[in-house]
């Protein structure tokens, strides 16, 4: 399905700064009414067998152990019980649970580095477990380099588990790591509507780098990401780019008429051109995506009654400059 049939438009707010994280337990209690009786004996016997070791290598072996099975044992379904925007698959959340036992028998000073060994040795399905519930391990800044080092990887499916619905990265990396992040997940082709906190966390830099991105592909000949917008403010624009930010309010693809819209509506400023509102009127009278028309009515509402199209918009030739 779209992703851009996905958003709905409740109120004019569309992106989430941060999407609610159900506690552990509450996690535990959707992942417990989805297993059969027999996978749930199974879980909670691994957690007892941990619980009940008589030191911390016997717990941590016995967690190494029973993670490499929870793929084969748990599946690998997503958890049905969730809300939206909480992509937990069954084998992931079994195995945040076997950490989680295991850090309980651990001295708080032995926390980050029980948990970096946990990581080092797992394979790739354990480590995005592991940065899926970085939050749900420890409420802290305590494993910020275990996030950045996971950051510098390779693998599509391990960055998206600390770039995309994660909410750990907007609440406790500094500006340069995470405007890093969000340039990497735009490099990957990643849309970046699932970076909770953007809203938040954009700054002026962030801006300037995702325009530069913005010029680079335009003088190759390729069109940016489309995703981008969500990482312009337009106020930070520079006058010619936003007239080249607007023209892709009409672009030809629906997907760049999507997230350029909506970037305007979540992160735009008041100082849209008489042209600009001209071409958004007249562009609603023909515009088939109906998520693409929800955003142009609700940003229409937003004109204040000094912005009148009063004029046939000027042609423009577009440069991020």
């Amino acid at each position: 399905m779209d992703k851009r049939n996905l958003i709905q438009l409740t109120g004019g707010l569309i992106m989430e700064d941060f999407v609610p994280r159900p506690q552990l337990s509450l996690l535990t209690s959707a992942l417990s009414k989805q297993l059969d009786s027999l996978t749930a004996d199974w879980l909670n016997t691994a957690l007892v067998k941990i619980a009940a070791s008589d030191d911390l290598q016997t717990a941590s072996e016995l967690q190494l152990q029973y993670s490499a099975m929870a793929r084969r044992k748990l599946g690998s379904a997503t958890i049905s019980e969730l809300s939206e925007g909480l992509h937990w698959q069954a084998d992931q959340l079994g195995r945040i649970l076997l950490i989680s036992e295991l850090l309980k028998l651990a001295k708080p000073v032995q926390v980050k580095d029980l948990i970096n060994q946990v990581y080092k040795l797992a394979d790739e399905y354990e480590k995005i477990a592991i940065i899926k519930g970085i939050d749900l391990l420890v409420e802290s800044d305590l494993l910020v380099e275990l996030a950045l080092h996971t950051g510098r990887t390779n693998s599509i499916s391990l960055f998206s588990a600390i770039a995309l619905n994660n909410p750990y990265p907007a609440l406790h990396y500094d500006d340069k790591a995470f405007n890093q992040l969000v340039l990497k997940a735009l490099f990957m082709e990643l849309d970046i509507v699932d970076v909770i906190g953007l809203k938040s966390r954009l700054n002026l830099k962030l801006s300037e780098l995702c325009a530069d991105l913005v010029k680079e592909r335009l003088l190759a000949g390729r069109q940016p990401p489309t995703s981008i917008w969500l990482a312009i403010n337009y106020s930070h624009l520079s006058a010619k780019a936003k007239l080249c930010y607007l023209e892709f309010t009409i672009d030809e693809d629906p997907n760049q008429r999507y997230y350029s819209l909506l970037g305007l509506l979540e992160n735009g400023a008041s100082d849209y051109t008489n042209e600009f509102w001209f071409k958004l009127e007249q562009w609603l009278a023909v515009e088939s995506e109906g998520s693409v028309r929800q955003i142009i009515i609700a940003l229409l509402k937003q004109r204040t009654t000094t912005q009148h199209a009063i004029s046939k918009p000027k042609l423009v030739t577009c440069s991020f400059e």
